[in-house]
């Protein structure tokens, strides 16, 4: 099962998204979510459980903007 935080989730055009960190870019993911286990949110589809996530992806966050991984 793979859970991620509820603050990596976000809207975009009406569907579940998060955004995955590669090669220093931001990548959109389509995610299809489950049930609330505390602070996190099964994942059905869309995510293997490797991926490093944006933490509370502003709105302004698109598909290739650069980031950096902090920590």
């Amino acid at each position: 099962m793979v859970t991620v935080p509820a603050a990596a989730l976000a809207t975009r055009d009406g569907r579940s998204v998060v955004f995955e960190v590669a090669d220093g870019k931001a990548r959109q993911r389509v995610v299809v979510t489950g049930p609330a286990r505390q602070d996190q949110i099964v994942v059905r589809q869309g995510l293997a459980g490797t991926e490093t996530l944006v933490s509370r992806p502003p709105e302004a966050l698109r598909d290739g903007d650069a980031v950096k991984v902090k920590g």
